[in-house]
């Protein structure tokens, strides 16, 4: 699949930027379509756009905010399509809004919270991603989410999302 810079405009009428992955024009048409947003323009983003979209990184401050947002909507009853076209629209940074984009698109495409999320790695540990999936898979994806942003803010200093997992895992298994 191709990355595509895009332009479109939502049912308010506010016009929207961002990126998606597709085939070709037509299907991210369709998929913009599906999520309420009409294509006004699509072009291929040079390739150290393309680089950079590889190496989106969020610093520990913007994940904890990425989870705090994700938990209160979810908590609030907002559906988790909503709630990444959300955060995609109105993300606390460049780089949160791309994260929040790409596990939109792919759960839009067929895939789970947890794998859009193991998709990056560079921004979701492996044990956050299994916590996540083990959540889902027990109907606690809001519990595993409230921990996350319950526990994050206690870690501190360098390497301090690291051990949160870790330490999550362990509530969660009666620890």
């Amino acid at each position: 699949m191709t990355v595509f810079r895009y332009r479109a405009v939502d049912s308010r009428g506010r016009v929207v930027s961002g990126e998606s992955r597709a085939d070709n024009e037509l299907e991210l048409e369709g998929r913009l379509a599906r999520v309420g947003l009409e294509l006004l323009a699509a072009s291929l983003p040079r390739s150290n756009a393309i680089a950079a979209w590889r190496r989106i990184r969020l610093s520990p401050a913007e994940l904890i905010t990425l989870f705090v947002q994700l938990e209160s909507l979810l908590r609030a009853g907002v559906p988790l399509l909503d709630v990444l076209a959300d955060l995609r629209d109105s993300g606390i940074s460049p780089a949160a809004r791309r994260v929040a984009a790409d596990m939109l698109d792919r759960i839009e495409t067929g895939s789970t919270l947890s794998d859009a999320m193991a998709a990056q790695p560079a921004i979701f540990d492996p044990l956050l991603v299994g916590l996540v999936r083990t959540g889902a898979f027990f109907g606690l994806l809001n519990a595993a989410v409230a921990l996350v942003t319950s526990e994050a803010p206690k870690m501190s200093g360098i390497g301090g999302l690291g051990v949160l997992p870790r330490r999550i895992v362990g509530v969660v298994m009666g620890g």
